[in-house]
């Protein structure tokens, strides 16, 4: 597993690969405010993502918020 840590004081998070899905985690005060960013739709796969973040402490909550970007879901129009 491959981990970058990056802090300053506004924004904290850690970028991640777990099952060969690209991950980044942010982290605020509180973990409702924290953030799972998937970059790929980890389909059938996200629970159990979820749940390896809980267990190495990676996430502080399994209820942590997620997003899941699909950027080839962008057109040719989006990109100019």
């Amino acid at each position: 597993m491959e981990a970058i840590h990056r802090t300053c004081s506004i924004i904290n998070y850690v970028r991640i690969n777990v099952k060969n899905v690209q991950i980044q985690l942010r982290y605020g005060p509180v973990w409702y405010d924290d953030r799972i960013i998937f970059y790929t739709d980890p389909k059938d796969v996200r629970l159990e993502i979820i749940q390896y973040l809980y267990n190495e402490g990676f996430i502080r909550d399994r209820r942590t918020p997620y997003t899941i970007l699909e950027l080839d879901q962008l057109s040719g129009d989006d990109l100019d």
